[in-house]
């Protein structure tokens, strides 16, 4: 583990300094942390949607590199936070009703995200086991290929658990 977080300094210093491959590697290291994270918080957004929030978490990871200072943390974490909050913002402005000046003024509210995570809870509370399952294992941004493999059920009895759960939860959050 200590020469992958060694070879990453490299590569963003290398990066620093203009140097193109080493920013692909570090993109290719991390893209599937920006999957992960648009996974999680764009589960019911369409696939264009997705895609958009994709190019923004690369986009967010490359100002992640030039914004690292080994001084203040790992570049990781870093990476997470600026991926996750650039898709905070992307969908506020992209799906806000709202006019931008009020869009700008909400602060974040404690009690609507414990609230939040309690209805989530509850919604989970509606799957069947192998729903669960899935629902866990999505979250945690695999596959429904590698869903269907650790399951130990067939690609379609998953894919179809994943269209139940979205269609429930469409239905439910409403």
């Amino acid at each position: 583990m200590e020469s992958t977080t060694d070879d990453i300094k490299k590569l963003i210093e290398k990066a620093k300094k203009g140097d193109r491959d080493a920013q692909e590697k570090i993109l290719e290291n991390y893209a599937s942390l920006v999957k992960k994270v648009v996974r999680y918080y764009g589960i019911f957004l369409s696939r264009e949607d997705r895609e958009d929030l994709f190019i923004e978490g690369l986009l967010a990871l490359v100002r992640s590199i030039n914004a690292y200072d080994e001084s203040k943390g790992n570049f990781e974490d870093l990476a997470f936070i600026t991926i996750r909050n650039t898709i905070f913002d992307y969908l506020k402005t992209k799906h806000s009703e709202k006019p931008f000046d009020d869009a700008y003024e909400d602060k974040f509210d404690i009690e609507e995200y414990v609230a939040l995570k309690a209805s989530i809870k509850d919604f989970q509370e509606t799957l069947s086991p192998l729903e669960k399952r899935v629902f866990d294992l999505y979250m945690e941004g695999r596959k429904i290929s590698e869903i269907a493999e650790i399951t130990g059920r067939s690609y379609k009895s998953c894919d179809n658990a994943m269209q139940r759960i979205k269609k429930r939860a469409r239905d439910f959050f409403k």
